[in-house]
């Protein structure tokens, strides 16, 4: 089934209510659906997928509910699409960057310096994901049905000190993961895998000087504001692309009941809902970076620019390569990336958000 969005699907949204109470649910059986998410409980993209749950539950009059798992607590990142694809796990938060050989297509998304608002680049991913095309069809072979995309702030590198240019960042050590890792080598960083559920730890601990790339929001949510209280906005864009995924083998045998109040929500969430609540999460985080006597700083446009033209040619031939080895064609290859972009652009072109990092460097003195 097509994952769409847009005001054209309102009256899909009006009519999906579910099992009437009055039948007691027509007679459809109870389930309860384990979910599993590596983020924090209170962090943005866990709200979202909180919301959708709550309103799942409540179109089935109580007959869908859900054993959540915040922070890792049953699955890593790294173990969480193979946990969806064993059908050990019903829905889990699958993401870019972390799974490379398995999902090649999905990783075009996730190139740094293509795109930065979180909210179109989610409306771009719902609109390449059609019946037969090269993302649904690489997900489908995991055994992945993307019940939605989630709104993601850009790439937000944590640090103990205030950083103004790239050049500061030179010799530091830190926790990078994907195409990013890449992209900081080029300045004179040196990554550091480190589990996503080990991060503040390993700046506590000294065993990285910060973060490259995380989600803004995510920060203060696994309290990096207490070890490292700064953020520098380095133009990196959205780093990362990351769905709802609900194992394919259980979404083909649920009621069409349920199946309708699940896009239903998906429908609500990213027609307004997660940038509402993204908008929200972003200014929690720059509340809790003041408070603890840090904030945002912006690398200049020019220094930017100057490091996306020295690296996004190898990271664009980087995924290209992976991706080929997995059996895919340069042209479609090609074509599905120009696809994203067009789609993005049109996406952000169209939408009024505001990356929460840049409304937060204003607040900083």
């Amino acid at each position: 089934m097509t994952l769409l969005t847009g005001s054209a699907l309102v009256a899909l949204a009006a009519c999906s209510s579910g099992p009437s109470s009055s039948d007691g649910g027509g007679g459809l059986e109870p389930i309860t659906m384990s979910y599993a998410t590596a983020n924090a409980e209170t962090s943005g993209v866990s709200q979202f997928d909180t919301w959708w749950m709550d309103e799942v539950t409540a179109c089935t009059d109580g007959n869908v509910t859900f054993d959540k798992h915040y922070s890792g607590s049953l699955y890593t990142q790294p173990e969480m699409l193979g946990a969806v694809r064993n059908s050990e796990l019903d829905l889990g938060f699958i993401a870019s960057g972390v799974t490379p050989n398995d999902l090649p297509v999905f990783e075009a998304t996730g190139i740094p310096f293509t795109a930065n608002n979180g909210v179109a680049h989610a409306q771009a991913l719902a609109k390449l994901n059609t019946p037969g095309s090269l993302l649904a069809a690489e997900l489908e072979r995991n055994n992945v049905h993307a019940l939605f995309y989630r709104a993601i702030s850009g790439a937000a590198t944590f640090v103990k000190e205030p950083v103004e240019t790239l050049a500061q960042l030179n010799r530091q050590k830190l926790r990078t993961v994907g195409p990013v890792a890449i992209a900081f080598e080029g300045i004179g960083v040196a990554p550091v895998a480190v589990d996503s559920t080990a991060i503040y730890e390993s700046v506590q601990t000294g065993v990285v000087d910060g973060v490259g790339s995380w989600l803004f929001d995510l920060g203060p949510a696994i309290g990096l504001d207490e070890v490292a209280p700064w953020v520098v906005d380095t133009g990196l864009g959205t780093y990362s692309s990351n769905l709802m995924g609900v194992r394919l083998d259980l979404w083909e045998t649920l009621p069409q009941e349920y199946k309708d109040c699940m896009e239903s929500a998906s429908i609500t969430l990213m027609d307004g809902v997660q940038a509402g609540i993204l908008e929200e999460a972003d200014i929690d985080a720059c509340d809790a970076m003041l408070a603890a006597g840090g904030g945002v700083t912006l690398i200049s446009e020019t220094e930017t620019a100057e490091w996306r033209d020295n690296t996004r040619g190898d990271l664009e031939s980087s995924w290209l390569e992976n991706a080929k080895a997995a059996g895919y064609s340069e042209g479609e290859l090609s074509a599905f990336l120009d696809a994203y972009v067009d789609a993005y652009i049109a996406a952000a072109e169209a939408s009024d958000f505001v990356p929460g990092t840049i409304l937060c460097a204003e607040r900083t003195r």
